[in-house]
């Protein structure tokens, strides 16, 4: 299934004429994969402009040093739009390491199907709110209980007395699918209710197979056995790609939608934020990116909406220090808001602490601010738990990397990391690492740029000429230069007057995240 999902998501891409189509019978998809081409593509189709293309390895016969550059570009890309992904490297897929490379690649096809399905694209689910229902928990559901809902209430449009709960058992008869197709595929794919005369499950599944390729569009196509096994992961998937080409909403037009969903917002005051800034949105996508890179049991779709009730930021937390939240003092599923408060409250408290906690600035901030969604409040928050979490990180690697010998093999991104400077080491052998600090991280920046011989120098991470992309280019070539193509920089400085051009100033910096996560970054 998901060869077949590939091959038709990235069909016409001149760069894969030898890669596909990937022939689904066999093993092919783990060959296909091993250079890590197709992976990219596929992380671009999903999340469109993760990846700059201009740093992918792809003319040519590539050497190993070029695919192994080429699976670090995919694998941390998926990592950056959402996919948890640990204990995978670029081995393993080099390998077609088969339960590696295929949980690997069903996160990035449920992210480019799930992506979809909300109320900003489609405001016409607005229908689904149950009675008495406040539009703000419709917004805070997941994508895969928005498709039940959306199944669920076809049923009760077509008169149907079943409902769904999974995407397994409940629907492995076909009965559901056969209901939801009669109602939404378009008249020339002849759907119908025949079907459910039809005792043999394996036949009536191979109808629904046949009326879901006659509508046409359907990305994900399912085959009848795995409909009547109940696979849930492939069910979830085929569901979502029938709602994505038709998801049968006309019972109301977007302009009704637009007015149900004002006058719900109205009654709701939770949802009335006002848009976010610029600033607002670019930090919430990347901080929700990271959340959810850490494998948390909520899958993050709205920073502000999904962190009210601290469950998923102390999660975070007892991530980044396993053991540390004392989950009895957390209401996990919070009815009130005095429960909601109370669960910010011990956030705060654990953010504060510098013995219990992470020591963090939270001056001013209480539980009921990240209860009522303030933004800046949230964002203060998670941006000093990330920004703990990766000096934590390097200083853990400068660790290993003391401790691992002379024989060790590190990353170039690793190798670069242990050759912080020493005040940035441990005290001493076998003691616990050293807090790093933004000034040894600056520090040794200007040191690995000097010694690559650039004159460029930047004087904090405020710093205006980090705008041009130039200084973290000479950064990065000066870990590993064979990452940077010289040939593809935009030549540009910072004037203090006019500033930078910024379309050259663009073009560097996409092109400079995609070449650090080459190397392991």
């Amino acid at each position: 299934a998901f060869a077949r999902y590939i091959s038709g998501a990235l069909s016409g891409d001149a760069d894969l004429v030898h890669h596909l189509p990937i022939d689904s019978s066999t093993l092919d998809l783990f060959e296909k994969v091993a250079d890590g081409i197709v992976l990219c593509k596929f992380v671009n189709y999903a999340v469109p402009d993760t990846i700059d293309e201009r740093a992918i390895n792809r003319r040519g016969k590539l050497n190993l040093y070029q695919v192994t550059e080429n699976l670090n570009l995919a694998i941390n890309a998926a990592k950056a739009i959402g996919c948890h992904i640990v204990n995978i490297d670029a081995s393993d897929i080099y390998q077609g390491t088969p339960h590696l490379v295929l949980g690997m690649v069903w996160q990035v096809v449920k992210i480019a199907l799930l992506s979809h399905v909300n109320l900003t694209e489609h405001p016409q689910l607005v229908v689904l709110l149950e009675q008495e229902e406040d539009l703000s928990k419709l917004m805070k559901l997941p994508p895969e209980r928005v498709l039940l809902r959306w199944l669920n209430w076809h049923l009760e449009q077509a008169g149907r007395a079943e409902r769904v709960n999974n995407f397994g058992k409940d629907v492995s008869d076909s009965v559901v699918y056969t209901v939801l197709l009669n109602r939404i595929a378009p008249f020339h794919a002849g759907a119908t209710l025949d079907a459910l005369s039809e005792e043999n499950l394996e036949k009536r599944a191979q109808s629904v197979v046949r009326t879901a390729d006659a509508i046409g569009g359907v990305s994900f196509s399912i085959t009848a056995e795995d409909i009547v096994a109940g696979n849930e992961k492939l069910n979830m998937a085929f569901v979502a790609a029938l709602f994505n080409v038709h998801p049968g909403l006309d019972i109301v037009t977007e302009r009704q939608a637009a007015t149900m969903l004002e006058e719900a917002r109205q009654v709701d005051h939770s949802v009335a934020d006002p848009p976010m800034s610029e600033d607002e949105s670019r930090e919430e996508r990347a901080f929700r990116m990271w959340m959810n890179s850490l494998g948390l049991d909520k899958y993050i779709t709205n920073l502000f909406d999904d962190t009210r009730d601290s469950v998923a930021i102390l999660q975070c937390m007892d991530r980044l220090k396993p053991g540390l939240v004392h989950w009895g003092r957390v209401s996990s599923r919070p009815r009130t808001v005095y429960e909601t408060a109370e669960n910010g409250n011990y956030t705060v408290e654990l953010g504060k602490s510098p013995t219990e906690g992470f020591g963090l600035s939270l001056v001013g901030i209480q539980g009921k601010d990240l209860a009522d969604g303030n933004r800046k409040y949230i964002l203060a928050v998670i941006w000093q738990l990330m920004r703990f979490h990766i000096l934590n990180f390097i200083s853990l690697t400068i660790s290993g990397a003391g401790g691992a010998g002379a024989s060790a093999v590190l990353s170039p991104a690793g190798a670069a990391v242990a050759s912080m400077p020493a005040s940035a080491r441990m005290a001493s052998p076998g003691a616990a690492p050293k807090a790093i600090t933004e000034d040894d991280v600056l520090a040794w920046a200007n040191k690995a740029v000097g010694n690559a011989g650039s004159k460029r120098k930047i004087e904090s991470f405020r710093d205006r000429t980090l705008k041009t992309g130039m200084f973290l280019l000479d950064l990065v070539a000066s870990v590993e230069p064979r990452s940077v193509d010289k040939s593809l920089v935009q030549e540009v400085e910072y004037d203090l007057i006019h500033g930078a051009d910024d379309e050259k100033c663009q073009l560097n910096a996409k092109y400079v995240i995609s070449c650090a996560r080459k190397l392991g970054c």
